[in-house]
């Protein structure tokens, strides 16, 4: 009872100067609470996404433009990432490459997110989750 569980992490600061200022945040709000250190697990979020690019574009630079995409909104260094317990939404994912792949608004394109995150993996407070390039799948397909 009266306990805060707390699991941080910053770039640039150790782990023991970091909790010592979480430290004196709380306890300046609230000194009745007691302050439990949760260890971070980092978890590389898993995603498979299927692109049908029209013929006229060329499907590598598109396949690229998608990967550099989700890696800048939802890799490790990204607010998405920082925010903790967000999730990765389908419907975001379509409107982020459709405002910023023109190839994509084409007609006869079309675009599939096949899988988001491990299900067998239910999310934590403490998880601190992204997408990485080894945990980010573009499969592109002519669209027909």
């Amino acid at each position: 009872i009266n306990t805060l569980f707390v699991a941080a992490k910053r770039d640039g600061t150790n782990d023991a100067t970091l909790q010592a200022e979480i430290a004196k945040v709380i306890l300046a709000a609230d000194d009745s609470y007691k302050i439990k250190k949760v260890p971070v697990i980092e978890i590389e979020e898993q995603l498979v996404i299927t692109l049908y690019i029209p013929s006229t574009y060329d499907a590598a630079s598109i396949t690229q433009a998608v990967r550099a995409l989700v890696l800048t909104n939802y890799g490790r260094d990204s607010a998405w990432a920082k925010r903790g317990e967000a999730q990765i939404l389908r419907k975001d994912l379509y409107d982020l490459f459709r405002e910023n792949v023109p190839a994509l608004t084409q007609r006869i394109a079309d675009l599939s997110v096949d899988t988001i995150g491990n299900p067998e993996i239910e999310p934590l407070p403490e998880h601190f989750r992204y997408v990485t390039e080894a945990s980010l799948v573009v499969i592109a397909k002519e669209a027909e």
